[in-house]
């Protein structure tokens, strides 16, 4: 059995326990100040900030308690005080945080440290030592939660990944962030869906998710239907284009919508021509007239027509969208890119823009067109 303390052996205990408390006070205070002497040194703008914060607040405080009048202007006074001195101390952190992580970026083990330092009980295992040299980490995937050894892994009651040693399906799995269970579509593509259900997009026309580097899982939603853009623009249909727009030489009206007339018109040449038959075989000019658009016979001929239609029209919105390249804002967008890519201007020679570069000038084209695709969220 435990011996009981005396009077006074447990009087020396407090007293010691206070002691205790007292200095580590003393030292938070200690601390307190050297920061904010070093961060007054560095910051210039860190005391007029506090100062105004302070000011501000005391002086919204006594207005309030002027106005509301009686005894309650004194506590509103002594409320603004305290509340000032708190709103100094929260600039006077965050102001110092911003500077503590100013000098970290760009250090070796910058990453790392961050994540230690994050608020909430996380737990971080350095993967690497923070060398600065490139190397490799092992055991890092898609998991349905952490395999700390091979009898976890062997174990059949703790879930893994389908085919878990397959480059290809960690692939599809990084694309859809649902490791436990075979693709069915993307987190990009399930982003798509919910905002479409919510009506994010009224006066769509085109896809809300457009690809410039083909089609990709991340992309696959259960409803939306990713679309894809070329570097150079649109792909219309074969035999359909003659570089005036989507089907410019087989309709009378280049970059519109085909079926803004009922009938669609069709020009006098060959283009025109095969252009009608296609839109005869697949009975898309008997949905111009106003017929059900389920009228198949058979499933596949229906989602085969679904597909042809909603081709040509993407490529006839995304067509207007992006427009020529002599257009004046076009034309400004791709010098801007070569420039920056080491092109003198003039008739100076092009640069070859690496494939990120005309990605990015493709989006910045569909950005400047988005009033044609109706998309208010891409």
């Amino acid at each position: 059995m435990a011996k009981s303390r005396t009077p006074a052996e447990l009087k020396a205990a407090k007293e010691e326990a206070k002691a205790t408390r007292k200095a580590a006070s003393k030292q938070r205070r200690t601390q307190l100040w050297q920061a904010f002497q070093m961060q007054r040194k560095e910051d210039k703008k860190l005391l007029p900030y506090m100062i105004g914060a302070f000011l501000l607040v005391v002086a919204l405080s006594v207005a309030f308690g002027l106005w509301t009048g009686g005894f309650s202007k004194y506590l509103f006074i002594v409320f603004g005080i305290v509340l000032g001195v708190l709103v100094a101390f929260i600039v006077f952190g965050r102001r110092t945080q911003k500077s503590v992580y100013r000098k970290a970026e760009g250090q070796v083990g910058a990453a790392a440290w961050a994540l230690e330092n994050l608020r909430g009980k996380w737990r971080v295992t350095p993967g690497v030592s923070a060398t600065g040299s490139l190397a490799f980490v092992a055991n890092v995937g898609t998991l349905v939660q952490p395999l700390p050894d091979r009898a976890a892994y062997v174990n059949p009651g703790i879930p893994k990944p389908p085919q878990l040693f397959s480059h290809s399906d960690q692939q599809l799995q990084w694309q859809s962030s649902l490791p436990d269970r075979p693709f069915q579509n993307g987190w990009g593509g399930r982003a798509a869906d919910l905002l479409m259900s919510l009506n994010a997009n009224p006066d769509s026309k085109v896809s809300m998710n457009i690809s410039i580097a083909g089609q990709n899982s991340y992309q696959v939603g259960s409803t939306t239907v990713q679309y894809g853009v070329a570097t150079g623009g649109v792909t219309a249909l074969a035999g359909f284009n003659n570089g005036n727009g989507p089907y410019g030489a087989a309709a009378l009206t280049p970059n519109t919508n085909p079926y803004a007339t009922t009938p669609p018109n069709y020009a006098a040449n060959d283009q025109g021509r095969a252009l009608r038959a296609l839109d005869t075989i697949t009975k898309l000019t008997r949905m111009q007239l106003g017929e059900s658009e389920r009228f198949y016979q058979h499933h596949l001929e229906e989602g085969y027509n679904e597909v042809m239609k909603r081709a040509r029209d993407n490529e006839t919105f995304v067509g207007d969208a992006i427009g020529a390249a002599t257009d004046p804002v076009n034309a400004a967008i791709i010098d801007a890119f070569d420039t920056a890519f080491g092109w003198a201007g003039g008739t100076a020679p092009r640069p070859t823009l690496p494939d990120v570069a005309q990605q990015l000038r493709m989006v910045a084209r569909l950005i400047r067109g988005r009033t044609f695709l109706g998309n208010k969220r891409q």
